[in-house]
């Protein structure tokens, strides 16, 4: 019978309901000053993301680094759910789903993180962020309803211009590749294939924790056959890669994203997502500040361009 109660509240198709529940009572257009506070953190969370992973190349190789990453925050979602009874279990036919989700987000997380060792840490944090461009752009073919308009249409322009600015740009320090700027960018892609793929298919057969716990689960052994296969697998298990790790994984990957998903039911997402621009501007301020990456005009050019297109996709 717990077990019952725990899986209704779990129950893929009772979290739309009370989605739609929140559309038709009128979820509130701002945020109180405890939401604000928790979406500027969270923000600036996954922005800081972006410098220590490029830290940590210093005690371990990238595509090892990404697979601890997602061990550690699959544990981390594992105690959440049980201690919080929420069922695990996913309806008929989501299990393919789940496969095919972890694959590409493996798939991902290989190009990101070899990206990011590749190119600056802030020139990875716009191009990743350049996601909602392709999201919005497939979404238009692939989700009734969810069309592009004027306005949207130009924040895509904009955020296309600021991520080739940001890619024509060459400071003259040498510590970046236009091959790590692409792979970066394919990242943001693939993030994006992943969004829409979970809408068409995972939307009412598992939970949004349901679904980014067996993202984690399928994209593990994914990381660790690339990273034994394609690079010179190095682990030097200092306190300083500890404490990213744990950072990455549990603090990043599970902590943040949880208190997310409960936000979402309390406000609109429009709301919410209008404030994602924080995570590419704290990615290239930190990167600054950690790894005096060189902050040149068509840098901040590109970051302006992607932040204010991102802004305008997501205020539909």
């Amino acid at each position: 019978m717990i077990r019952d109660a725990a899986e209704e509240r779990a129950s893929p198709r009772r979290e739309m309901r009370m989605l739609e529940k929140g559309k038709e009572r009128g979820l509130p257009l701002g945020l109180d000053l405890k939401a604000l506070i928790l979406m500027i953190v969270i923000c600036a969370s996954w922005g800081l993301n972006h410098p220590f992973t490029k830290v940590s190349y210093a005690d371990i190789s990238p595509i090892l680094a990404a697979a601890l990453r997602s061990m550690l925050a699959f544990a981390g979602l594992l105690v959440y759910a049980r201690s919080a009874g929420i069922s695990l279990r996913m309806g008929n036919g989501a299990m393919f789903h789940a496969v095919i989700l972890g694959l590409i987000f493996g798939v991902e997380f290989v190009l990101f993180y070899v990206g990011i060792d590749l190119t600056l840490a802030s020139r990875g944090a716009i191009l990743l962020y350049t996601q909602p461009f392709f999201t919005a752009l497939m979404a238009h073919f692939f989700l009734p309803g969810d069309r592009l308009n004027w306005k949207r249409s130009l924040g895509l322009i904009l955020s296309f211009i600021g991520a080739a600015a940001v890619i024509g740009d060459a400071p003259g320090d040498g510590r970046y590749s236009l091959q790590g700027d692409l792979f970066c960018i394919t990242a943001g892609f693939l993030w994006a294939a992943t969004t829409v793929y979970l809408r068409v298919f995972m939307v009412f057969r598992a939970t949004a924790v349901q679904t980014l716990f067996y993202e984690l689960l399928y994209s593990f052994p994914v990381l660790l056959a690339a990273s034994f296969l394609f690079e010179p697998v190095r682990l030097d298990l200092t306190w300083r890669l500890t404490g990213i790790l744990f950072y990455q994984g549990i603090g990043v990957a599970c902590i943040s994203y949880v208190i997310f998903i409960h936000l979402v039911y309390r406000y609109q997402i429009s709301t919410l997502s209008a404030f994602t621009f924080i995570a590419p501007a704290s990615g290239v301020i930190f990167s600054g500040f950690i790894l005096n990456d060189p902050m040149t005009v068509w840098l901040w050019s590109g970051l302006g361009m992607v932040s204010i297109g991102l802004w305008m996709v997501n205020r539909n």
